[in-house]
């Protein structure tokens, strides 16, 4: 699903702007949600809090919309909305490898578990 996710926000980005790692919210939110194959996934659990509870790919989205005041998102920040926390702190950034192989929809909820640490790199299963 990350490799998914990040399809959808690469494609967000304006012409000629590819190398800028930063996009508009809501129009990453809408094209999340418009995607033929996320669109099937908005019920997923991609998420377990600090307290034990699941949240899905549309909760998820809908708390990005809420709490990400700003116009704009960069691809890590977005990360950290799936992290055990829901958001990281200032001095924290997700530094992630993602599989070069698309995941099959079966399998799409089951890497979205991550844990932030400050400029530490995570890899996917």
């Amino acid at each position: 699903m990350l490799n998914k996710l990040k399809e959808v926000f690469d494609s967000c980005k304006e012409r000629g702007q590819e190398h800028i790692d930063e996009i508009e919210t809501a129009e990453l939110i809408a094209s999340i949600a418009e995607d033929p194959v996320l669109e099937k996934e908005l019920n997923t659990n991609v998420r377990e809090n600090v307290d034990g509870q699941a949240e899905t790919l549309e909760n998820l989205l809908h708390r990005v919309l809420k709490f990400h005041k700003e116009p704009l998102i960069q691809w890590h920040t977005f990360l950290g909305f799936f992290t055990k926390r829901g958001r990281l702190r200032e001095s924290e950034k997700i530094n992630l490898q993602l599989n070069k192989k698309t995941k099959s929809g079966s399998d799409l909820g089951s890497d979205m578990e991550l844990d932030a640490k400050s400029e530490e790199s995570f890899e996917t299963k």
